[in-house]
């Protein structure tokens, strides 16, 4: 083969390759391009927001005290021979609680009263007889009457101290339950020292500690809403309670202090109980109370649609197809229900199952039923 053969079939072989690369180069080009991949999507299912009105509460805690309490003593010294009770015992009205001894030195006193005026009576008699027989002077009569006098008061006055009495009972003056007891069997008593005290338990009342700044929002009349600490385990709301028909105990302002409490730095607002109150709540409990002081609107939604994590309270909502996170707040809980505040719109659909994967801009779409 010589030199311009091999060049022919050079050109020839070249030509040929480059037809067949335009011709792949074409067909790549009118081929269609490939479809973008979906992005994933979570399946949820919504709710519509709804506006409702949560309480604006300021709240404090307090302990829970009998509304009336009485001490139960004696009007004359004595040994308490006899304490028939113990602390925290319900007694009823004219119940035996204690027992009064006489004093062995106010016994021997009216035992010399009464010997006295025994005496005095005696010779007021023969100073009679003897003016009768003119053997004694009219001045004898009158000073044998006076000595007569002051010894029928001395033993009158022994009488009230409780000399004639060898015991005596102290009563309960109602129904209630027994809150201390301010003496011992055995102790020697003044007249009128209390020995134990009686609250009744009908009527009830809460001294809630609020901070001072809060004064001005604090009005007489206004309701609160009280719970125990033990009901509140585990929940950031006084209304929230895992049995809505439950709710909490219900109380007014009775007073406001002026003056802020030296030990605790707060200020004392008293708070009546209604008689209607949960009858679990006893003296002694310690509550926590949330005065209304006003109403605020806010967004009901399933206690499931709102999450919380380091930042606080949040939500899902859904806007063109997509989840967007937004900050809540929780104002009430009631039952499976929270009423919160956010920048939530009315018309847009709200996460509430299906939330716990989401994040923000995540595509969503809804769960089959």
């Amino acid at each position: 083969m010589n030199r311009n053969t091999r060049i022919v079939l050079a050109i020839v072989v070249l030509a040929a390759g480059a037809g067949y690369g335009w011709h792949r180069w074409q067909q790549v080009s009118a081929a269609p391009a490939a479809a973008p991949a979906t992005p994933p999507s979570a399946a949820v299912s919504t709710v519509l927001p709804q506006q409702a009105q949560a309480p604006i509460t300021v709240e404090g805690y307090g302990d829970l005290l009998p509304a009336k309490v009485e001490s139960v003593n004696f009007a004359r010294p004595g040994i308490l021979a006899a304490l028939r009770v113990v602390a925290g015992q319900h007694v009823r009205q004219g119940d035996a609680v204690a027992q009064l001894s006489a004093d062995p030195a106010a016994e021997a006193s009216y035992r010399q009263a009464r010997s006295a005026l025994t005496l005095a009576e005696g010779e007021l008699q023969r100073m009679r007889s003897l003016f009768a027989l003119q053997l004694a002077t009219a001045s004898q009569v009158q000073t044998a009457e006076k000595a007569a006098a002051d010894a029928r008061s001395n033993l009158d006055a022994q009488e009230k101290l409780g000399g004639a009495m060898p015991a005596s009972e102290g009563r309960a003056p109602f129904d209630g339950v027994v809150l201390a007891l301010n003496a011992a069997q055995g102790d020697r008593l003044a007249a009128g020292a209390p020995v134990l005290q009686i609250g009744r338990t009908d009527r009830l009342k809460l001294n809630l500690g609020v901070e001072p700044a809060q004064r001005q929002r604090i009005r007489q009349g206004q309701p609160v809403a009280l719970a125990p600490l033990q009901s509140l385990a585990g929940s950031g709301s006084l209304a929230a309670s895992p049995d809505a028909a439950a709710p909490p105990a219900q109380g007014r302002v009775a007073s406001i202090q002026d003056m802020v409490d030296a030990r605790t730095q707060l200020l004392n607002v008293t708070v009546e109980v209604s008689p209607q109150a949960d009858a679990a709540l006893v003296p002694g409990m310690r509550l926590r109370g949330a005065i209304q002081v006003g109403q605020q609107q806010g967004w009901k939604l399933p206690r499931s649609a709102v999450l919380s994590d380091e930042k606080g309270g949040y939500v899902f909502q859904v806007q063109q197809g997509k989840a967007r996170r937004l900050a809540v707040q929780s104002l009430l809980e009631t039952g499976a229900d929270v009423v919160v505040d956010g920048p939530l719109a009315a018309d847009r659909p709200v996460v509430s199952q299906g939330n716990y994967e989401l994040t923000d801009g995540m595509a969503v779409r809804k769960a089959r039923p």
